[in-house]
């Protein structure tokens, strides 16, 4: 089960086939200096995963998504805040934009949102919001059937309508 994330600009793959080349490189960091959103959320991709011209590096790959971030554009906020939870250790920050870009409709989001809010380890955790994520995220159109029986078999009754009724 799980979501298939949904992209901005390029698939990285497809992105790290074309930028193989420092002048290549070079000339995405113009666009995205120049303020192409676009070459933004690209040269932040290629800096999250890292290979071929560049090296793995979460700071600039910050750097490149907070502009179409602040800008409200989905995608950014959402490499953002999966960059956040994933690699900067910023939780509270990327549980607060995966909500924002959730209750835009993107089942991804919730799904991710759900899934850091049944972590062991997070102060936060809260299966019975996870369920709320996890219904939408299902209503959006991410398969999570598992997810939200597992959870049932674990709250009750209770706990479970007041979650549909969160949901709706």
């Amino acid at each position: 089960m799980g979501a298939q994330k949904p992209r901005g600009g390029l698939s990285t793959g497809v992105l790290m086939s074309l930028i193989k080349t420092t002048t290549e490189f070079q000339n995405l960091v113009r666009c995205a200096e120049d303020g192409d959103f676009e070459a933004q959320y690209n040269l932040a991709e290629l800096y999250r995963c890292g290979g071929y011209v560049v090296l793995r590096n979460y700071v600039e790959a910050e750097k490149w998504y907070l502009p179409g971030a602040e800008q409200g554009r989905r995608d950014a906020q959402l490499g953002l805040a999966l960059l956040y939870l994933r690699g900067l250790g910023k939780r509270v920050e990327g549980m607060r934009l995966l909500a924002l870009v959730g209750k835009q409709g993107d089942s991804y989001a919730c799904y991710e949102l759900a899934k850091a809010l049944l972590q062991p380890s997070g102060q936060d955790r809260d299966p019975v919001a996870a369920y709320v994520w996890f219904c939408l995220a299902e209503t959006y159109g991410t398969a999570c059937e598992k997810e939200i029986q597992k959870l049932e078999s674990e709250l009750s009754t209770e706990q479970i309508l007041g979650a549909q009724l969160r949901a709706r």
